[in-house]
Order: structure tokens, then sequence, then C-alpha cells
């Protein structure tokens, strides 16, 4: 499971999961993924898009906004109320969710474009666009004038998946980005918040290719706009010195003897860096220091090793 939160107390946005599936010999990959994907597709149109919990997990937040008016909390509440209301698209599951599972058989090869669609039209309806970004800018200013930088990081993480996944807009992502995130310095000093939100966003990508996302280890690069590595080639200069601010800042708190949450982030931001800046030499380099560190943290007996050597053979291959 993966909620891209480095705190343990924070309500994750979204959350992804990975899982094995063992079978035996009267299955075969194409039909074991056609009967995986329409059971997840239907469970998430019926239970996850449900309007009867939609309304209900709107009165509540309205019931909770209530009852900490005035209180410290109030503006956390409000803006959490906010951002789930920005968050949900106004897609019409009804239709998906009372189907049976002949009729779900039949539409198998729709199942998994209902989600292109809807973010088309999305992306064709200006009103649509300019109304939602309007609502982002004032919540944006909210916040900034309550000068709580946590509910900032977390708009800002909204408002950039919201450019990259529906509306497949890289600039504007990187305009929001540059313009929101220098707010999370305090007093003119980096932070976790800060350094977290530059390095995820370096690694955000309008891609949504399934390919991508459980193969790419294996399957050759997409052709799909990534967010971060634009930002890296049009800002390069701005890239590297914030960069070079995080390393410093982590060189501080975290151990780099091995392994963690954020060590990881940083040597797949640093991957990225070196690819696009063909530092071919120092992307070496950093492959042997991660190396050392798997070893440390595990062994050179433990499957995260020898997935490693596989993994980083590969990368490494591809850019000779």
């Amino acid at each position: 499971m993966n909620v891209d939160n480095l705190s343990e107390n924070v309500v994750p946005q979204s959350a992804s999961a990975k899982f094995n599936v063992r079978f035996n010999s009267k299955h075969k990959s194409a039909s074991l993924k056609k009967k995986l994907s329409k059971i997840i597709n239907a469970a998430a149109k019926k239970d996850i898009s449900s309007p009867e919990i939609d309304a209900k997990l709107k009165s509540l937040y309205k019931q909770v906004i209530s009852d900490i008016k005035k209180s410290d909390f109030e503006i956390i509440g409000e803006t959490e109320f906010e951002l789930y209301g920005l968050n949900i698209d106004p897609v019409d599951d009804s239709n998906i969710a009372d189907m049976e599972d002949e009729e779900l058989d039949e539409i198998e090869g729709m199942l998994q474009d209902l989600g292109l669609e809807e973010k088309e039209k999305i992306k064709n309806d200006k009103n649509y666009i300019e109304n939602k970004i309007a609502n982002y800018d004032k919540l944006f200013n909210k916040i900034i004038q309550e000068n709580n930088n946590q509910l900032l990081a977390q708009c800002l993480n909204s408002f950039i998946m919201f450019s990259n996944q529906k509306l497949k807009d890289a600039n504007l992502a990187i305009k929001y980005f540059r313009k929101f995130n220098p707010y999370l310095i305090k007093d003119g000093n980096v932070n976790e918040l800060w350094v977290t939100s530059f390095l995820k966003f370096l690694l955000s990508s309008c891609c949504d290719c399934k390919k991508t996302k459980m193969y790419k280890e294996y399957e050759p690069e997409c052709n799909c706009i990534k967010t971060g590595e634009k930002y890296i080639i049009d800002e390069g200069e701005e890239v590297k010195n914030s960069l070079i601010l995080s390393k410093d800042y982590l060189s501080k708190i975290i151990e780099y003897s091995t392994l963690s949450t954020i060590s990881n982030l940083l040597f797949d931001v640093n991957k990225l860096y070196l690819k696009l800046t063909k530092n071919f030499k120092e992307l070496e380099s950093i492959f042997d220091v991660h190396k050392e560190k798997i070893i440390k943290t595990y062994s050179k007996d433990h499957l995260e090793y020898d997935k490693f050597l596989v993994n980083s053979s590969i990368e490494l291959e591809k850019i000779k």
C-alpha cells in the first residue's frame, strides 16, 4: 500500500496498492487480468462513487465544521471540506453500479476507458475548468492568509493532481507549483514540507498509462508528458539550486547510510535529474551508493537486494 505521505498521522488524499495473485495452469495472464479488472472496477464504481455515500460524507463534514466553529481547528475543517468538493468530479456512475456480471462482461473493454472519456469531457468544458481553477485560487489565498503550511501543501498537491490527471496540463501544474511552493519556506529556511513537496513534484506526471505504472522497469518509455521532467528541462538552474538545498537539508535530518522513505524518494529524483542532464558517470555512482544502503538495511540475501540488482541493470542498460 502506498499513500504518498511521510507523516503517519495525516489522512491520505489517495492510496494505491500492489498485490500478487497465485493461480493455477488453467488461468492465463489475459483472462486473469480481465477478471480482476472487472471485479475492481465494479467495486470502485459501486462503493466508492456512490452518491449516497458522497452525500453522507458531505453531511458529516458540515457537522464537524459546525462543532469546531471558532476553534483553532476551524480552518482545517473548512479547507478539508473545500478540497473534498474540488476533488469530486461530476460523474454519474449509477448505471455502472447497477450492472450485472453479464453486462459488465459485455463492456469489459469500455470499463477502462470510462475515466478517460470523463477526463476528455472535463478538459473540453471551459466553464468547468475556469470555475474549478477560480475556486482553487480562492482556497490558496485563504490558506496563505491563515499561514498554515500543512494545508497549503495539501492544497497544492490536490491542484497538481487536478492539472496532471484531469487536464493533462503540465504547464499549469508547473506554474502553480512555482507560485505556491515557495510559501512553504519559513523564515527564509527550507524545511521538510518544502523539500518533500519539491521532490515529489519532480516525479509527477500527466501519464496514467498502465504500462508505465506496472511494468516501468521492463517496458519502453511511453510518450506521455512527464511534468517533473518538463520542469527540470525548462527550469534547469532553478531545479539545480532547489535540489542542492534539498540535499543539504536532508543531510542534517536523515541517516544516509540506510534506507528510508525520504532517502528512496531522493534516490528516484537523483536518477531522473542525472538522466536528463546526461551526467551518466554520477548516475552510476549513486546506484553504487544505493546498493550499499540496501545491503546495510537488509542484506545481500534479501529479496530487495536481488530486485535492486535486476532493476538497476535494466535502467543502466537503457542509457548505454
